[in-house]
Formats: C-alpha cells, sequence, structure tokens
C-alpha cells in the first residue's frame, strides 16, 4: 500500500514537473514572439546587389550599379562605374586621362560605402581636384594588401587602366587581413576565415554552427531560457582556448597593449606578410610606370593610447624609407590635435573604428596638403 502511494505521489510530481516545464517554456516562448512582432525588423547591413564574388580577389564590386549600403545608422546611395569602382555616379571610366590620375585602394575606411560619396575623403578630393587631377576609388571592403595586389593587376593590366600614382590606404585591420586573405598552392588568394587560427578551422566550424543553432533556435525564441543559453554559449567560448584566440583576435590586432606573447608573435608575422606585399605591388607598379603612395589612418584606441598600432606604422615607415616611397602617417598628424578624446570623439562613429563625415573630411584636408597635383611629392605627368 505504501509503495503503490509512493509510486502514485512521484508520478504526480513527475507529471506537475512535465506541465509546469511545459507552461514555462510557453509562457517564456509567448513573452519573445510578442517582443519580436513589437520590434522594427532591422535594416540589411550590405545591399548584395553590388557586391559579387570574384575569382582572383575574393569579392568585389558589379560594375556599372546603382545600390543603397547600410551600416548601423548610416545609409546612403551606392554607384560604381564601369571599371567596378565606387563613384559619383555609374559612368565609362576612359582608360586614359590627360591629367594625373590616382587610385585610392583600400578597405571599408577608403571605399566609406554607407557614406555619401561627396562626403568620403576620396569623394571630396575627386571634387577638390576638378580640372587638375582624374581620381577613382579602386578599395572594398576588407581588402589589405594581399588583395590590392590581384586587383590592381585586372585593372592595369587585364583592363589596361593607365594611373600615375596608386595610393594605398592602410590601417590596424592589416594585421588581420595578412592572415585571412593568403594565396594557395593555385597562386590565387583564399579567404581564409580564421586567420592565424586556421589550423583549428574543423573544431571552430562545428562550434559555429552549433552556435548558429543555439542562437536562431533557442536565444531568439525564448526570453529566460535564451539568456541562459546565451550565457553559457559566451561562457564556454571564453573558457575554451580557440575560441578563446578567435575572439580575442580583434581585440589584440586594435589594442596591441593586451596582447599576450603569442599574440606579439602573431602580429609581427602579420607585418611582415604586409611588407612582403607591398613589395610585390611596389614591383608591380614600377613595371607600369606608375608610383606608389602609402597612407596610414588612425584608429580611435590609437589616438587614445599611442602605444596602440604605433609598432605597424613605425614599421611602414621604415619600409617606406627604404625603398624611397612617400608615407603618410595621418595617426601622428591625428595625435598633434590640442583634445584627443574630444577628436576620437569627432571623427569616428561612436564605439566603431570607421570615420564619421567629418573626419573623412579632416583625411581629405590631411592628403590635400600632403599630395596636390603639382606638389613636389606628386609632380605633373605628361598625358
Amino acid at each position: 500500500m505504501i509503495v503503490k502511494w509512493g509510486r502514485t505521489l512521484l508520478a504526480r510530481r513527475d507529471t506537475a514537473f512535465v506541465l509546469g516545464l511545459f507552461l514555462f517554456l510557453l509562457l517564456d516562448f509567448s513573452a519573445k514572439s510578442l517582443d519580436r512582432m513589437m520590434r522594427p525588423a532591422p535594416a540589411s547591413q550590405i545591399h548584395l546587389s553590388i557586391r559579387v564574388p570574384d575569382p582572383d580577389f575574393d569579392h568585389g564590386i558589379r560594375p556599372n550599379a546603382a545600390g543603397v549600403e547600410r551600416y548601423g545608422d548610416q545609409r546612403a546611395d551606392y554607384f560604381s562605374n564601369s571599371m567596378g569602382l565606387r563613384d559619383r555616379q555609374i559612368r565609362e571610366v576612359p582608360l586614359r586621362s590627360s591629367l594625373p590620375r590616382f587610385l585610392f585602394m583600400g578597405d571599408s575606411m577608403t571605399e566609406a560605402g554607407p557614406v555619401p560619396w561627396e562626403k568620403t575623403f576620396v569623394g571630396r578630393l575627386q571634387e577638390r581636384w576638378q580640372g587638375q587631377a582624374d581620381v577613382l576609388n579602386g578599395a572594398v571592403v576588407d581588402f589589405g594588401p594581399s588583395l590590392i595586389l590581384p586587383k590592381l593587376r585586372t585593372l592595369m593590366e587585364r583592363q589596361r587602366l593607365q594611373t600615375d600614382y596608386v595610393v594605398v590606404v592602410l590601417n590596424p585591420s592589416i594585421i588581420r587581413t595578412a592572415y585571412t586573405y593568403a594565396e594557395g598552392e593555385n597562386g590565387r588568394v583564399q579567404h581564409r576565415r580564421y586567420g592565424p587560427y586556421q589550423d583549428r578551422a574543423d573544431f571552430l566550424g562545428r562550434t559555429e554552427k552549433v552556435e548558429t543553432w543555439l542562437e536562431n533556435g533557442v536565444e531568439r525564441r525564448f526570453v529566460l531560457l535564451g539568456a541562459l543559453v546565451r550565457n553559457l554559449r559566451l561562457t564556454w567560448r571564453k573558457w575554451h582556448p580557440d575560441t578563446r584566440a578567435m575572439d580575442r583576435l580583434k581585440m589584440w590586432v586594435e589594442d596591441p597593449s593586451r596582447a599576450n606573447a603569442e599574440e606579439h608573435g602573431l602580429m609581427q608575422t602579420g607585418i611582415r606578410r604586409t611588407e612582403a606585399s607591398l613589395d610585390r605591388i611596389l614591383e608591380f607598379l614600377k613595371s607600369r610606370n606608375s608610383s606608389l603612395i602609402l597612407v596610414f589612418l588612425p584608429w580611435p584606441k590609437m589616438i587614445l593610447n599611442p602605444a596602440n598600432g604605433s609598432q605597424i606604422a613605425e614599421d611602414l615607415d621604415v619600409w617606406a624609407k627604404k625603398r624611397r616611397v612617400l608615407f603618410l602617417d595621418l595617426s601622428a598628424e591625428m595625435r598633434q590635435q590640442p583634445n584627443l578624446p574630444e577628436a576620437a570623439g569627432k571623427y569616428f562613429l561612436r564605439n566603431d573604428n570607421h570615420f564619421t563625415e567629418e573626419g573623412h573630411a579632416w583625411v581629405a584636408d590631411m592628403l590635400a596638403e600632403k599630395i596636390s597635383p603639382g606638389s613636389p611629392a606628386c609632380p605633373e605627368t605628361s598625358p
């Protein structure tokens, strides 16, 4: 009798537990669903119709395209010309120019897709130098020197675009892209998603799949359960040495003072790889009778803490002097501002390394002062 009563009580407890768990999950799911219904849908960050894959330099821009670029609260109309370069409008670019031609190459800081063309530093220079020089913007998101070289070969060898000056604009992200885009066995640059930790790609790939399922299947569907799963997932990433190393990549690239001994070694290797790519770019440009100008753009943490990124700029300066290449370190220029915190807040987006419109205006002023057409650094060229 007692045994039967105990079994009945346990059965009732199990039933109550299952029922309570079901009701909890139902209420949790309903609360999250209501929250999602009341929130506006997030805007897409990139207008994919203007972005195309490329077999030689991984990704590029569709020629003669029009679209819209978004990044956070920024939004701008986007146009590309016949060469597949961002421009003020869709237009046919002549292969030759009677004016000195400047071709800017770089990553998202130079392409500045979500900023209106006329507000970007390249767009401002195009307007400022109208009638004195021809200005083109060949920058593409996530382009480091390893991708700039095949892009230049496509433009200047295959498409036969002639340019007098190639302005390669760099920033601290070159340490990351030196690893994430590297030449493969077929001689073409390949995207290596996990950068210096590519040897752990199998584990990191499986981890990403599980985390994606947890984010989409649990965290976005439940409130309390979602928060619990998210905390456990983030704790796991901080605990496991492989995921922790991958998550630290952006941190130590942005803030070298926080790098450990292994990461300092990776940084030095990244600089050497960058310099090797620059050597190849310089050799190629010499064969095309074109001059190289090197520009280094700062990130806000570099301005607030001079130790951050200074080694990169110093090494690039040494590289440029040995090869007699004009090098403009705008991080040194920006540190001359009387109020560095105010300058960082004024010239950079909040919690971001990209420029505001005022930042772009400042860069344009600095470059116009240093490399104006006809200046000693950029003598007039014959058409």
